[in-house]
């Protein structure tokens, strides 16, 4: 449960809510002159990267055997000549799936409470791609 409190910084750009939970009781938010209500959900741990070969068979995207654990931010960079295909689950095709072009990349911002998976397929085998996951 949320708690909202007054806190001041000296900042007079405008008021400073904070906000205290039960996971990460320092969360401030600020609200600028204007009312509005400014905050960031930031990159701040480490990240990794790595390549990826894909083929005909659906495969995860993720650098080594699992998801960086709480990761925000996934790329995918496909550095092959072939079109390869995103989606959302296991059973993507080429025909349903989304393409990532030659030289193009595919960026996702993932919440890291549902973690979601994104696969890759292609109509061929052998394509590489590199990966990125951040926290």
């Amino acid at each position: 449960m949320a708690e909202f409190s007054d806190y001041n910084d000296g900042n007079t750009e405008g008021a400073n809510v904070n906000i205290a939970d039960s996971v990460t009781p320092t969360n401030k938010a600020k609200v600028t002159l204007n009312q509005d209500l400014r905050s960031a959900d930031i990159l701040i741990g480490p990240g990794v990267e790595g390549a990826l070969t894909v083929g005909t068979t659906a495969v995860e995207v993720k650098v080594g055997g699992s998801p960086l654990t709480t990761r925000k931010l996934v790329t995918v960079y496909n550095n092959s000549n072939s079109t390869i295909y995103w989606g959302y689950t296991s059973g993507v095709t080429t025909t349903t799936g989304t393409p990532i072009f030659k030289n193009q990349t595919g960026r996702w911002d993932i919440s890291a409470e549902t973690n979601a998976k994104i696969y890759l397929i292609a109509g061929s085998a052998g394509n590489n791609t590199r990966i990125t996951e951040s926290a």
